[in-house]
C-alpha cells in the first residue's frame, strides 16, 4: 500500500524530533515526477481531504525519557523502551499508540 513512516521521538532527544511534513497525494506506484500534477489535480478531492490535504504518511510517536548528567539521550534507549515495541489501548480499546511489532505485523499480513 505504499510507503509508510513510523517516526519515534523522545521529547529531549537533542537529534529526533516530530515530523510534520511526510503527507502525500501519490497512489503506490504512481510516477515521483507527476507528483506536482497530481498533487495540484487531487487538492480539491474529496478523497484526498483529511483536514490538511493529501494522505499522511508517518505516524508521529512522542516518548517520555529525560536524560540527566548520568545518563545521556542515546539512541539505543529505544530499543529498550517498551513504548517503542508495544501497542496501547484506552479504556474504549481504541489503540492509543502503534508499537513497532504491531506496523511490522500489520504489513506482514497485508
Amino acid at each position: 500500500q505504499g510507503i509508510f513512516w513510523a517516526n519515534y521521538w523522545y521529547f529531549q532527544d537533542p537529534i529526533c524530533n516530530e515530523i510534520r511534513s511526510y503527507r502525500s497525494y501519490l497512489n503506490p506506484g504512481e510516477s515521483i515526477e507527476s507528483a506536482r500534477s497530481l498533487r495540484l489535480e487531487r487538492t480539491g478531492s474529496d478523497e484526498w481531504k483529511d483536514g490538511e490535504g493529501g494522505r499522511v504518511i508517518c505516524r508521529n510517536e512522542r516518548g517520555h525519557k529525560h536524560m540527566s548528567l548520568f545518563h545521556p539521550m542515546l539512541h539505543s534507549d529505544y530499543l529498550y523502551d517498551d513504548w517503542f515495541w508495544f501497542s496501547e489501548r484506552d479504556p474504549d480499546g481504541k489503540p492509543s499508540h502503534l508499537g513497532a511489532l504491531d506496523i511490522i505485523a500489520n504489513r506482514v499480513q497485508g
